[in-house]
């Protein structure tokens, strides 16, 4: 059996910690959180981001005391290596691991899912697992009943902490999609810009893209995607986060 361990990095994501957390426990003989000191400059800028630090820290510590944690400078000097540098720095510490999951913590799976994706990595020997988001993924707005099909991303998600990352997340082996029929319901459009009145098909985002307009060209009923009651049931169960 390939031995797999996750990292966990942060920055503000509260509440997402513990329901990202609990889902992965299942799956992972090992876990590190990786608390950054700061949020990346571009982030920052981009979606004015808190330059204080939130509870996950504390939270992991309290409640999850076998998690190892550890403190992250980012580095922003070099745009190119900048996520690159920050996963390598959490894969540097689980090197005794075949594998490892690198899953933002605002993204999430059915538990049927995760262990479809387990399952396809136990049976094969590949370096480097992902998605093809364009088809496996759906990206949340507001909340968990807003959903559009409209990443395209195939960034490597689950792979061999031995070797690591060059320029803009470049991974020395090629990238094995997943064969199997799943789904990463990803929240990351949960942005201070997102308001009821463009979920609602009544004004345009700050960049000028109309709700009707995704929900249009990136579902395939022409109406938002809502995300699975597991799913809930992990925010409901683990903080009432978003009066679920």
């Amino acid at each position: 059996m390939r031995r797999i361990a996750s990292i966990i990095l942060n920055w503000n994501m509260e509440r997402f910690l513990v329901p990202h957390i609990e889902m992965l426990k299942p799956h992972t003989e090992k876990i590190i959180f990786i608390q950054c000191t700061r949020p990346f400059e571009p982030y920052r800028i981009e979606h004015n981001y808190l330059t204080t630090p939130d509870n996950s820290e504390q939270i992991v510590r309290e409640k999850y005391p076998e998690i190892e944690v550890f403190t992250y400078e980012p580095e922003d000097s070099n745009p190119a290596m900048m996520f690159s540098n920050a996963w390598n720095f959490g894969m540097s510490k689980l090197e005794d691991y075949d594998l490892v999951t690198k899953f933002d913590v605002d993204q999430f799976f059915t538990q049927e899912d995760l262990t479809k994706i387990m399952n396809e990595i136990q049976n094969t020997n590949y370096e480097n697992y992902g998605l093809d988001w364009s088809y496996q993924s759906i990206n949340y707005h507001y909340d968990f009943d807003h959903g559009v099909s409209n990443e395209v991303e195939r960034d490597p998600l689950i792979i061999n902490p031995k070797y690591k990352f060059g320029p803009l997340l470049y991974y020395p082996f090629p990238i094995k999609i997943i064969d199997e029929k799943v789904t990463m319901h990803h929240f990351r459009s949960f942005k201070e810009w997102v308001t009821p009145e463009w979920i609602h098909f009544l004004v345009p985002s700050r960049y000028g893209v109309f709700a009707r307009d995704l929900v249009a060209r990136h579902t395939p009923e022409n109406k938002w995607l809502v995300a699975p009651e597991e799913i809930k049931d992990l925010f409901r169960k683990n903080g009432d986060y978003f009066n679920l």
